[in-house]
């Protein structure tokens, strides 16, 4: 039933009929992985993508660049209605190869935030080591201590593999960038998995060369730390360089750098007051959460400290769901919940 409702609000009738309740706010949506076949990577399907984005053009919804609503808000006026800005997290190469041209067939622009040594290549990213050693290693099972935190995990199949994997990356998510490198070298003796230098093609990143091909065609990228730490768990000066050096090298390799940041994970406890006083002093003009909501001008002017936790909603492949995030559905509910809590 609930499903049949969304999809309802797929149908261009109603979109067009729902058009005056577009809220002058933006909705800015977060990408990660890209399905790509020849890697045989998972991510989002890009048939799904297209459709999508055909959605967004037939109902001539404004999808701008990050950097253009940036300037908007600060110019102290509101988005356009039922606005669309659309961002993508870390810097894979199936972003580069499967997804850009997609993007680029419907003219709509794209944020990419770079994990800047990832793109270099000089590491992979820490929970695909995760994944990677699950998959690999001849080992059933392990034991860990994870800061106290019993970790306990068996596996007979490929996707028992590929969720233990996810339920060890969740843990490490809230412990020491110690204790996460500890952990990743424990279970590398343990699983008695030999892992490469340099992530194999389907966890690989984007090069510089792919960036600047990319920036071609209208690509902008933002900073997204240099090693994707948990800054929340980082020393003062290691979350300093994090956010200082991966502006830095950004700007120094491309000139579609926007200076807009993005947090590591991006939930609240993983960045505090001080990461965002190093965003500010890096002279970066905002920065970007996985906080689902709306971006409004309002949200944006409510203090000296509100453009650096501006949300983002999580993209899903299903159109029901994307179509009521961007016709104005959402906010309508959004509000009413508000109100029903007086």
């Amino acid at each position: 039933m609930k499903r049949a409702l969304l999809a309802t609000f797929t149908r261009d009738a109603v979109v067009d009929l729902l058009r005056p309740l577009r809220p002058r706010a933006a909705s800015v949506f977060c990408f990660h992985r890209f399905a790509d076949p020849d890697l045989g990577n998972t991510g989002h399907d890009l048939t799904a993508l297209r459709r999508n984005l055909g959605f967004l053009r037939r109902h001539r919804l404004p999808v701008v660049p990050l950097a253009d609503l940036i300037a908007t808000l600060e110019a102290g006026e509101q988005p356009r209605p039922g606005t669309v800005v659309l961002t993508i997290d870390d810097g894979y190469a199936d972003f580069a190869n499967a997804a850009a041209p997609v993007f680029a067939e419907f003219d709509c622009p794209t944020t990419v935030f770079v994990v800047s040594g990832f793109v270099d290549g000089a590491l992979w990213l820490w929970w695909d080591r995760i994944e990677y050693i699950f998959r690999e290693t001849a080992r059933t099972g392990i034991a860990l201590d994870v800061e106290g935190r019993p970790y306990s995990g068996q596996w007979s199949t490929p996707g028992e593999r590929r969720a233990e994997a996810g339920r060890l990356a969740v843990m490490l998510e809230s412990v020491s960038e110690e204790t996460r490198q500890r952990i990743l070298a424990e279970i590398v003796t343990k699983l008695e998995v030999q892992v490469p230098s340099r992530p194999p093609a389907r966890f690989a990143a984007m090069s510089w060369d792919d960036v600047r091909r990319c920036e071609r065609t209208g690509v902008t990228f933002g900073p997204h730390t240099v090693t994707h730490p948990i800054l929340s768990r980082v020393a003062d000066a290691a979350a300093a360089f994090e956010i200082g050096e991966s502006w830095k090298q950004l700007r120094a390799r491309t000139a579609a750098a926007v200076p807009v940041f993005c947090y590591p994970n991006g939930s609240a406890p993983t960045f505090g007051e001080r990461e965002r006083r190093l965003v500010r002093d890096c002279g970066l003009r905002a920065a970007v959460t996985t906080s689902p909501r709306y971006v409004t001008q309002k949200g944006f002017a409510a203090g000296a400290d509100a453009r650096f936790v501006l949300p983002r909603f999580a993209y899903y492949d299903d159109l029901p769901h994307f179509a009521q995030a961007v016709s104005g559905v959402e906010r309508v509910r959004s509000m009413a919940r508000a109100f029903g809590t007086r």
